[in-house]
């Protein structure tokens, strides 16, 4: 679990509150804690507090991407909309993952094509069925035997698991599910798939190795997250979420 869902971030916020004299229970804040059934998004809503009302000014300053996506998600934006904004934001860890030797490169190679059909399917140019087909692929070239003696780089292998789980959103309302979360597999995937990602391009930022250099490593995830949360509303917009919670009728109407 990452510092920003830590309960010692919590309990900043709350003091932040309370010794700030903010006022507490926020509309904002109540919405999302009444969609987090799981629990699991509670920096989110207390951050939110602060916004009172105004569920796009807590859209806008929030930093997880993770978050982003599970709100959006919840209200009913657009699937194919939630989807690409996931792939894009796998595409700049991508560009910034390094890959050496041959087997990575058509690794990179392989992940960079799944992608760009994932792009297309969100343009209704391809078909799931053809997602599919490529994820199986990805996943043959990962159990390359030759992997045995030249095995990827850690970032690599995380972020190859990322797209996994991306493709798993895209085949429908079938996402990977885990044993633990039966219940909750979408949420369950975008929240494997940005973590996965997260620490592909954190261990990127640290040369590598988590262990080297811990701090900075925590940094550097909390950094990603904040880079996916920019990347999710360049594609999703706060108005869009506010329009789709009232189209479901879980926000008043402005």
């Amino acid at each position: 679990m990452v510092e920003s869902k830590s309960t010692s971030r919590c309990l900043s916020l709350a003091n932040d509150y309370v010794g700030g004299g903010l006022p507490m229970w926020s509309e904002v804040r109540l919405f999302i804690e009444r969609l987090d059934v799981r629990g699991v998004h509670i920096p989110f809503a207390w951050s939110a507090e602060r916004f009172e009302n105004d569920l796009e000014q807590a859209w806008a300053a929030w930093g997880d991407g993770e978050d982003l996506l599970w709100l959006a998600a919840c209200v009913g934006v657009d699937y194919q909309q939630i989807v690409v904004a996931a792939k894009a934001l796998l595409e700049g860890v991508l560009r910034q993952t390094k890959r050496h030797g041959p087997l990575e490169r058509r690794l990179g190679r392989q992940m960079a094509q799944v992608l760009e059909q994932v792009q297309a399917w969100g343009q209704g140019k391809q078909s799931t069925e053809r997602i599919m087909q490529a994820s199986l692929e990805l996943y043959e070239l990962c159990e390359d035997p030759a992997k045995d003696y030249y095995p990827f780089a850690e970032a690599m292998d995380h972020l190859a698991q990322a797209v996994f789980w991306l493709t798993g959103l895209v085949d429908a309302w079938s996402p990977p599910r885990l044993p633990d979360a039966p219940d909750e597999p979408f949420e369950r995937a975008i929240e494997c798939l940005v973590d996965q990602a997260a620490q592909a391009w954190s261990l990127q930022q640290v040369g590598g190795d988590e262990e080297v250099a811990p701090e900075g490593y925590r940094r550097a995830l909390a950094s990603a997250r904040q880079r996916f949360a920019d990347v999710v509303r360049q594609h999703i917009t706060g108005a869009q979420v506010q329009e789709a919670a009232h189209k479901q009728g879980l926000w008043p109407p402005p």
